[in-house]
């Protein structure tokens, strides 16, 4: 259920941003619950959540606990919010795997479910060329390990997605 956005909360939260509550609204028990912070502000109790007490704002702590977020979604309901889930794993993989063909039809899929996505009109090639002639990867420099470098294009003649991954060595 998306009890007073409870749902949308949790998903947010699945992505790495934090949840602002209202924590004074807690009973203290857990059997009564009238809002969405109620929920929250119990998980915070028991462990699940950390809350920051500066910004009045709940994130999941950890990988561990966010893995036990997504056990337990994949038991309800959520039907959506696994199958975003699944596919956002199989993206990866085909990411780290450098398929290129892979990726572009996951975005593909992505765009379709998404309209708002937006992007620069830039080929592949010229995606890879800016990452270098631009030192993105400078940021990174004390990253121990490989990079891979990922361009995407999206042609809006043939509305498909192409890309092209580089592995980039430190």
């Amino acid at each position: 259920m998306n009890m007073d956005g409870l749902k949308d909360a949790v998903i947010k939260m699945l992505a790495g941003e934090s949840e602002k509550i209202n924590t004074g609204t807690f009973e203290n028990d857990m059997t009564s619950f009238a809002t969405k912070d109620d929920v929250l502000t119990l998980l915070v109790h028991l462990g699940y959540l950390t809350y920051d007490s500066e910004t009045e704002e709940v994130s999941i702590p950890n990988r561990e606990v966010s893995k036990e977020y997504l056990n337990a979604i994949s038991t309800m309901d959520w039907d959506e919010v696994s199958k975003s889930i699944k596919a956002s794993q199989k993206l990866l993989e085909s990411l780290w795997n450098m398929n290129g063909a892979a990726v572009a039809d996951g975005i593909d899929k992505a765009h379709n479910e998404i309209s708002i996505l937006r992007y620069n009109d830039k080929n592949v090639d010229g995606a890879i060329s800016q990452i270098k002639s631009r030192q993105y990867v400078e940021a990174l420099k004390d990253y121990k390990g490989n990079l891979l470098l990922v361009g995407i294009n999206y042609d809006k003649k043939t509305k498909e997605h192409l890309c092209e991954i580089e592995e980039w060595k430190l």
